[in-house]
């Protein structure tokens, strides 16, 4: 172990004494580093992760545990991943094993059948189990929950570990789900037992926790369960420098941006949008502050270059000359904005989206302006440089609500492996709109959708 760092040696250490951990260490401390290394004498480990960090897994047993054989389940054809699960159940003779697979494949029926048969099984049985960003699965009604949770407990004996950088990122209440996969004697497998014991919640929506309990009691449990890291604790990282870029949306925009938050007000003050569905509603305010609007027949373009590329513009033009950069947005509708920009200014453009993944060819240095689709490029992407030049300026055009995404995305860029003294983030934010209550709970660390629906009302869900 004399290569770790020293808080890689430490989550080493209380692992193996422990067994059963949540490694809350933030992105870019090198989790999966310890894993390896920790997990180096195991017959079989069974990773679970999101799609987007399962190459980022196969590199690191490939740097530090050439000796394991590695099975990835986490792209293809289903009958291509279902040989992978096989193969690495079933290829005793080969030795030490790795199984990568995914949350979103876990829990259908063949894979789950296979891993759940070779969990209870003596011969097969997994040694580690371990979920990466396991805030995934802080939904306990969700089916990826579910299953883990379903995983861990055949497993008898195996290490269960949770990696994630983002524990809870929506409030404490998020860490049952993951902690009933990694060790349910610390929080219990009742989910409503738990919310009644740790959380006071709205009597007419269950879900939503309106204030907190037995808080010394959560604290005592949560310090037991988990170790915690803080990149700038342990790092030396470059500053991070925040500046809001604020546009008006012009006259028609407004107007149409008006009417739809009008329409979701009066829908939240009748009961109809509430916390539950209220993302999917409140979707179209944020479609609005970029210029266009979904409807059933298709978006609606409200103008022809949204407000928002102008100041994306306005921004590379103070710029150095082929200074490489990168673009969050939410909407495929931003990605076509930004395309359309680079066209006009003459930059390269590359794009990681659901749509398209011409990532390498910025990390390359074969194009300077990358366009990043915030729920795509969010895990497990390392956008420090492009090419021989440090990525140092950063632009928000719009964002989701998950605070764990946009916690995720700004360590994209300040982790280990930037060469900057600095990163510049800009946010550019419509006036007087939703942007400016996201901007300012992304901020505080706040729950986003609750803070847009107080807004609304004027404070009544506050």
């Amino acid at each position: 172990m004399d290569d770790l760092w020293a808080h890689q040696r430490a989550i080493v250490e209380r692992a193996r004494a422990q067994r059963h951990l949540l490694v809350a260490a933030d992105m870019g401390t090198g989790k999966s580093r310890s894993v390896v290394e920790l997990c180096k004498d195991d017959s079989l480990i069974i990773i679970v992760c999101p799609v987007a960090v399962g190459p980022a897994w196969e590199k690191q047993f490939s740097m530090w545990d050439a000796g394991r054989r590695v099975y990835s389940a986490f792209s293809g054809s289903t009958k291509r991943r279902m040989e992978a699960v096989r193969g690495a159940i079933n290829d005793i003779h080969l030795g030490r094993r790795v199984l990568i697979v995914n949350y979103d494949w876990i829990w259908r029926d063949e894979p789950t059948k296979t891993l759940l048969m070779a969990c209870l099984s003596y011969s097969t049985r997994p040694n580690a189990i371990v979920a990466d960003e396991c805030h995934r699965a802080k939904s306990p009604s969700s089916r990826a929950s579910k299953a883990l949770h379903r995983l861990g407990k055949a497993a008898r004996g195996a290490r269960r570990l949770g990696l994630t950088g983002t524990p809870m990122p929506l409030g404490p209440q998020d860490i049952y789900g993951q902690a009933r996969f990694i060790d349910s004697s610390f929080f219990g497998e009742n989910h409503r037992a738990f919310m009644s014991q740790f959380f006071y919640t709205d009597p007419m929506y269950p879900s939503r926790v309106v204030g907190r309990k037995n808080e010394d009691e959560f604290t005592r449990r949560l310090d037991a369960l988990a170790f915690r890291v803080r990149a700038d604790d342990v790092l030396d990282l470059p500053e991070a420098i925040h500046e809001k870029i604020t546009v008006d949306l012009p006259r028609p925009v407004a107007d149409a941006y008006r009417q739809v938050e009008h329409q979701i007000a009066i829908e939240v003050a009748g009961g109809t949008v509430n916390l539950a569905n209220a993302p999917v509603r409140l979707l179209r305010l944020q479609q609005a502050t970029s210029s266009y609007l979904g409807t059933d027949d298709g978006d609606r373009c409200l103008e022809p270059v949204a407000e928002k590329a102008r100041a994306i513009e306005e921004w590379l033009a103070d710029l150095p000359p082929r200074e490489p950069v990168a673009v969050f947005v939410r909407f495929r509708h931003d990605l076509d904005q930004l395309r359309a920009l680079c066209s006009r200014v003459g930059r390269e453009y590359a794009e990681l989206s659901g749509r398209e993944k011409t990532l390498a060819e910025w990390q390359r240095g074969e194009r300077d302006f990358l366009a990043v689709q915030i729920q795509a490029g969010g895990v497990g992407v390392d956008l420090t440089s492009c090419g021989d030049k440090p990525c140092r300026y950063v632009a928000y055009m719009s964002v989701g609500f998950s605070l764990g995404d946009y916690q995720q995305s700004l360590a994209r860029v300040r982790r280990p492996g930037q060469r900057a003294e600095c990163v510049r983030y800009y946010h550019i934010v419509a006036r007087g709109t939703v942007d400016e209550v996201v901007y300012r709970a992304l901020r505080k660390k706040e729950n986003v959708v609750e803070s847009v629906l107080s807004q609304l009302t004027g404070g009544a869900n506050a």
